[in-house]
């Protein structure tokens, strides 16, 4: 049986590539340093016993969600190929989409996976330094992707101005 061949665009294949390609590698560099980042801050927090902690629980997506990108950033190469070659094989198309397809399920499926695995970490590490998290965060925040840790369980009744808090932990990342 002979192999069907399409041809392909090249223009099209090479711009999708090239877009495919920025946005994962921009996206995996970011995610992974924001990884590094918010590590480093909880735990300069923590060694100093700051009396408030205010944990980003939006950024514990980044923990599984590198993997996603990296589909994203094979989709790019592939498409880079398809421009290089341009031609279209449907035997390798129907293996790459069946690749991407799994690998883009497989990492939807990690990305809530790190994302609970690092939350359940992350509530560890805080207990066991002595922090207490208040139930009102969103009222002291006015942000859902924000979780208050405490060390005195009454700073969870009074009102906090959090931009001072923030300016707080954003100097003691400064100082390590």
């Amino acid at each position: 049986m002979a192999a069907i061949h399409r041809s392909v665009d090249r223009r099209s294949m090479l711009l999708t590539g090239l877009f495919f390609l920025s946005f994962s590698v921009f996206f995996l560099g970011y995610s992974l340093n924001r990884i590094v980042r918010n590590t480093a801050l909880y735990h300069q927090l923590q060694l100093a016993q700051s009396e408030v902690v205010l944990q980003d629980t939006g950024f514990l997506f980044y923990y599984g969600g590198w993997t996603v990108l990296l589909t994203l950033l094979f989709m790019g190469i592939y498409s880079l190929f398809l421009a290089y070659k341009g031609i279209r094989q449907y035997s390798l198309d129907k293996k790459a989409r069946k690749v991407m397809g799994y690998s883009l399920i497989l990492g939807f499926i990690l990305m809530m996976a790190g994302k609970f695995a690092s939350q359940i970490y992350w509530t560890n590490a805080f207990e066991q330094a002595g922090y207490m998290t208040c139930g009102n965060s969103f009222g002291m925040t006015e942000s859902w992707t924000t979780k208050v840790w405490v060390l005195d369980p009454s700073s969870c009744s009074k009102p906090f101005d959090q931009h001072s808090i923030w300016r707080k932990q954003a100097s003691m990342a400064t100082r390590w």
